[in-house]
């Protein structure tokens, strides 16, 4: 798919018909279209497109672009300045083939992670396996071949063949880097579990030596991770998660009424001058053992620290406004914000956009550098969707948090505080396929 040209509107932020007059943005937007075959970048202003890289130009037998074809989903774009100095766009993406998803395909929806250069689109680095025996226990992860340890055999049953590859990855983030490698955290969606990872920049096979999944304590019933964001705080080490899903739990008295559609926003972290393991902080909403206290498929997730030195946690809450009876059924998106400067997060309130514009499955949360906010909304989980998929520039209420609500979702919501942001610009790239993610990047 190509997208020749896309406008962006000023819209009116309520009834009294006065009209915005946003601050100019100096950089640029970078967009993820998960079912274009494509990232482009985009002046933030006007919404046109000024660069686009489609998947084809790697994989042109593979990510076609053709429906009920082969062909990619794209999800997390992110710009990296990299120790030589180039701008390079990393990106993860997935084969889908004919199968659609079959749990009995056993190639379907590997993933690979690229490195290209932004200006010129050459590749510079790339990952598409793994190597589980560095670890005193990757056997327990993946039972991996000691003679060839990067090559799940095709004799192995499914879930296991995918257990030793990269399976639907949804996001990276670069720890660090020299002249022959690059580690990363990767957010290995399908497989339930988050991976840090080196790949050397001369080969394709990445050497895992962390693994958080359901073998660590407190990972529970956590399935579906699908956004990261990693900070510094003195010694303390910070990872913050979104999981969409998990998984029932059945064990007497310790049921968290897990299910799909039923997820969290989660903090995890370790100290790197002791060296203690990862542990988790909190998550959101808080467990219950008396009911439920979930969000509803909730995605991309973002931090920022205001002037008062407030920390607070933003994410698309894709059916956080949902007229659905259950979990993961209906439509109608919000996005979430709580504050998490301490060991237990406050909410604070679920935004929406105002009058008739509506979030129908927002899947990520930006931070501008004016204070603004970019929403990026997919429309609807997968294919066929029936409502447009877009990108809008806001500006947020003032945080304070709420009084009486939890913030968990309910089909009535009355554990939920609505409030309306005001739209700078919107909508804009409805032309694309469907969105997934927008980041702002440099000029």
């Amino acid at each position: 798919m190509t997208l020749v040209l896309l406008l962006a509107c000023v819209r009116s932020p309520g009834d009294s018909g006065d009209v915005v007059t946003p601050t100019p943005l100096d950089g640029r937007l970078l967009v993820s279209d998960l079912r274009g075959n494509q990232w482009f970048t985009a002046d933030p202003n006007t919404g046109e497109v000024e660069d686009s890289f489609l998947l084809s130009t790697l994989e042109p037998e593979v990510c076609t672009g053709e429906e009920n074809e082969r062909y990619c989903l794209l999800f997390q774009s992110r710009e990296h300045i990299a120790l030589d100095g180039s701008d390079e766009i990393l990106f993860t993406y997935s084969a889908l083939d004919v199968s659609d998803g079959d749990d009995d395909s056993k190639t379907d929806l590997i993933a690979r992670v690229y490195s290209v250069d932004r200006a010129t689109h050459e590749p510079r680095w790339h990952i598409d396996a793994l190597d589980f025996s560095h670890l005193t226990n990757g056997s327990d992860y993946c039972p991996f071949d000691p003679g060839d340890p990067c090559h799940p055999s095709e004799a192995m049953e499914t879930r296991d063949y995918w257990a030793c590859s990269l399976h639907m990855t949804h996001d990276m983030v670069v720890t660090a880097e020299d002249e022959s490698s690059v580690s990363m955290w990767l957010v290995d969606s399908r497989n339930s579990r988050m991976l840090h990872v080196t790949s050397p920049r001369d080969g394709t096979c990445a050497v895992v030596d962390t693994v958080l999944d359901d073998h660590v304590e407190d990972w529970d019933i956590y399935n579906s991770n699908n956004s990261m964001q990693l900070w510094q705080d003195g010694d303390d080490e910070n990872l913050l998660m979104s999981v969409k899903n998990s998984f029932p739990d059945d064990q007497t008295g310790e049921s968290q009424f897990g299910g799909p559609g039923r997820g969290k926003i989660i903090l995890w972290r370790r100290n790197t001058a002791t060296g203690s393991p990862w542990a988790q902080v909190w998550e959101f909403p808080p467990v219950s053992e008396t009911e439920e206290s979930f969000l509803d498929d909730p995605h991309g997730v973002d931090t920022i620290v205001d002037d008062s030195g407030h920390r607070y946690a933003l994410f698309a809450h894709s059916l956080g406004h949902s007229d659905g009876p259950d979990y993961g059924e209906g439509t109608g998106g919000s996005i979430g914000v709580v504050r998490i400067d301490d060991d237990a997060p406050v909410y604070v309130f679920d935004v929406l956009l105002p009058g008739a514009d509506v979030l129908q499955f927002p899947r990520d949360v930006t931070p501008l550098p004016d204070g603004s906010w970019l929403f990026t909304d997919s429309g609807c989980l997968g294919d066929g969707c029936a409502y447009e998929t877009a990108d809008w520039i806001v500006r947020l209420p003032e945080f304070q948090p709420s009084e009486g609500f939890s913030g968990a979702w309910r089909p009535d919501h009355g554990q939920q505080q609505f409030v309306e942001a005001e739209v700078l610009r919107g909508p804009m790239f409805q032309p694309a396929n469907l969105l997934f993610s927008s980041a702002y990047i440099g000029g």
